[in-house]
């Protein structure tokens, strides 16, 4: 196989490596750390008050209105409408409380739509919580166009480190965003595609060769 055709190979995998991990899911405040890896790309579905939310942590997996947004809001009383309730972006930091070992609250600005001003704010809290991989609450819009919600998972603990879940389970939902499955068969499709176009040009073109270039 040419040299060249290698190097494209080992170029797109390592592209679509980047593509798969997103962008850095960790924040520093003071002394203490905030590492979200372990969720990143997860989905957490939640309704409340005639409205549906879908949340995808450090990623911006959720398609609203041509756009693709980290959460979204779905009005049950209209069909296909969504309201971006805000894009991931990694330099905003959040707060940092030691209650209950460790709460994090984030705040992200969608759509001003219906709310003048600042526009809707997506404010999650990460709360430390031992028992938990993950888990999301209710949603409370207090005051208008502020929508909170609590996220109480191990991650969000101080002082301690925990070993990533296999699972991939939308909370609330089931299965992986439809942007995670299809990177992840891209990536395998063309893992297999360089995989089998080196045997073949080692078998069939660079006879004397074979598989060194």
């Amino acid at each position: 196989m040419s040299t060249s055709i290698t190097q494209l190979c080992l170029i797109t995998l390592y592209t679509s490596t980047i593509i798969v991990k997103g962008q850095s899911c960790e924040w520093t405040v003071g002394s203490n750390t905030l590492d979200l890896s372990c969720l990143a790309g997860k989905v957490l579905k939640t309704s409340a008050g005639g409205q549906d939310y879908a949340f995808s942590i450090c990623a911006n997996s959720q398609q609203c209105e041509g756009r693709s947004v980290m959460a979204a809001q779905y009005p049950q009383d209209l069909q296909n409408r969504c309201f971006s309730l805000g894009e991931f972006d990694q330099s905003i930091l959040p707060q940092y409380s030691d209650i209950s070992g460790g709460q994090w609250k984030f705040t992200y600005t969608g759509d001003q739509q219906d709310c003048p001003g600042v526009g809707r704010e997506w404010i999650p809290t990460f709360i430390c919580d031992t028992t938990v991989e993950f888990t999301i609450g209710a949603v409370t819009e207090e005051p208008k166009c502020d929508f909170s919600v609590p996220i109480r998972t191990k991650y969000a603990c101080v002082g301690h480190t925990y070993e990533c879940s296999d699972d991939g389970l939308v909370v609330g939902d089931g299965g992986l965003s439809t942007g995670w499955i299809i990177i992840i068969i891209f990536v395998s499709l063309f893992s297999l595609y360089c995989i089998l176009g080196y045997i073949y040009m080692a078998k069939r073109v660079n006879v004397d060769k074979g598989f060194s270039d």
